[in-house]
């Protein structure tokens, strides 16, 4: 079965400063693996970014810039 979004992760803006959440969930076989990308490039946990795949696939950013909100898609 080809992968699919059971959820898709959706454009956010976010005040500068503030914690964003991006959410994601998806099915397939085999199972998809989850990439979240910035600029092309993946990316990597950090004190600033984190990745939890939990039931559901999330990327947080803490105290983001209006800039970074706004090209993560």
């Amino acid at each position: 079965m080809p992968p699919r979004f059971k959820k898709e992760p959706r454009n956010l803006f976010a005040h500068e400063n503030a914690d964003v959440e991006f959410e994601c969930d998806v099915y397939g076989v085999p199972q998809p693996t989850i990439k979240w990308m910035k600029d092309g490039d993946p990316l990597i946990p950090s004190d600033y970014f984190q990745v939890s795949r939990d039931n559901k696939h999330r990327f947080f950013s803490k105290k983001n810039k209006k800039e970074e909100v706004q090209k993560i898609k």
